[in-house]
């Protein structure tokens, strides 16, 4: 599980199947919405929008997946948006 804190720019690491995935988000504010980058052993994803109730990996084979039963974060409530790694 993934959570965030209010921070319009975060980083932080999590270990995801064993290896250490490093994560940064960060809140664009032209387009108001987050944006997730992600580095996870020799494979990078970046510029993957949060959204709910969909696996935002889905079309990466990054080797997990992140979903989000929840509806898309706003600017004001990104430290109740809760990833579940599948």
């Amino acid at each position: 599980m993934i959570t965030f804190s209010s921070d319009p720019s975060q980083k932080f690491s999590k270990i995801i199947n064993g290896d250490v995935v490093d994560f940064e988000l960060n809140y664009n504010t032209t387009a108001d919405v987050w944006i997730l980058d992600i580095i996870a052993q020799n494979r990078t994803v970046l510029g993957v929008r949060l959204v709910g109730e969909v696996d935002i990996l889905s079309q990466y084979n990054i080797g997990f997946g992140l979903i989000s039963k929840q509806n898309d974060p706003r600017r004001d409530d990104i430290e109740n948006f809760i990833l579940e790694v599948i």
